[in-house]
Parts: C-alpha cells; structure tokens; sequence
C-alpha cells in the first residue's frame, strides 16, 4: 500500500455518517449542568466505548487504535473562541460535531515572526467524523449563539499519519 501524502493536510474526512448523533444529543440533554466537568476552557462530560456500538467502524477503531479513556462530549459556547494552539496531551483526535454547526477549526503553520500562513478552515458537516492532526496549530470559532457539541476521542500515542494509514487500509478515509 502506497503511504498517505498529509504535507498541509490538517484533517482527514471519513468515509462513515454516524448514527449516533441523536443519541449523543439526548444524553447532552440529559445530563445535568453539575455534571459537566472544566477542561481546556471547555466543559467536558466522558463517554464510553459503548455509546458508539451504532456507529460500528468507529467502534472498532477505537478498540484497534484508540483510547477509551479519552471519549468525551466538549462544550463551548456561542459567539466564542479560543486561543490558538497545539495539543500536548494528544497527537491525533477523531472528532464530530453533533450541535453547533455555526463553527469552525482554523488549522495554520505558525513562523518565527508569528505570522500565520497555510490557513485551512475545517467546516464540520453534520454526522461525519474528521481525523485532525492537534499538534498542528489551531483554534475554534463558535459564530453563532448555539453552543457548539463536538465528540472527542484523544488519541495521545498515534500520530495523524498513522491514524490515517489505520483509517485507509480499512476503506474508511473519504478520498477528497
């Protein structure tokens, strides 16, 4: 199999549309507010390797190659945004936004004189899962009122190129 070419490629789409955006949204509003913890700037509530039974492919993944103590649901609220930066705790994440669609993640390459160039806007459409390179320079956006839902999984020990070698080899990266 031919390697992966990722030079300025900050994300990767997946060839899968989850089927359990519904559900996530339920157990959002399900939880109460005293249960969301702070992370990051973000309010965070865990999940479990359970909660994506729906969504098969992903399951697998997540047992092949992910950690299963790093699923989480994030907050951020609207008309808000955070600084940019590079993730330490992780190398790669899977991530899906599952409310809030009036946001966005800005990836850049960051130089010397701290000027960003190489900007690359990831618009999440609803119910796709994006691989993202988080020791890429980043940042988020939430452009609108809505709160903005996104499901995380961390993946502190595989880096993006591996994740997407993982991903290619079994049919799952959208070839875009």
């Amino acid at each position: 199999m031919a390697g992966i070419d990722i030079a300025n490629n900050y994300y990767r789409q997946l060839n899968v549309t989850s089927n359990i955006s519904i559900d996530l949204m339920d157990k959002i509003k399900e939880t109460p507010e005293s249960a969301w913890g702070t992370k990051l700037e973000q309010n965070v509530i865990p999940l479990s390797v359970d909660d994506f039974q729906k969504d098969p492919k992903i399951y697998q993944f997540i047992k092949d190659i992910g950690d299963t103590t790093r699923l989480s649901i994030f907050r951020f609220f609207g008309n808000e945004c955070y600084n940019w930066h590079v993730d330490v705790i992780r190398s790669s994440a899977l991530n899906m936004v599952i409310a809030g669609f009036d946001s966005m993640c800005i990836f850049g390459t960051i130089d010397v004189n701290r000027r960003l160039s190489n900007i690359r806007r990831l618009q999440h459409e609803p119910n796709q899962y994006y691989l993202m390179d988080v020791r890429q320079m980043h940042t988020v956006f939430n452009f609108g009122n809505d709160t903005r839902y996104i499901l995380s999984l961390g993946l502190p020990e595989v880096r993006f190129k591996d994740a997407c070698e993982y991903l290619q080899k079994n049919d799952l990266l959208l070839n875009k």
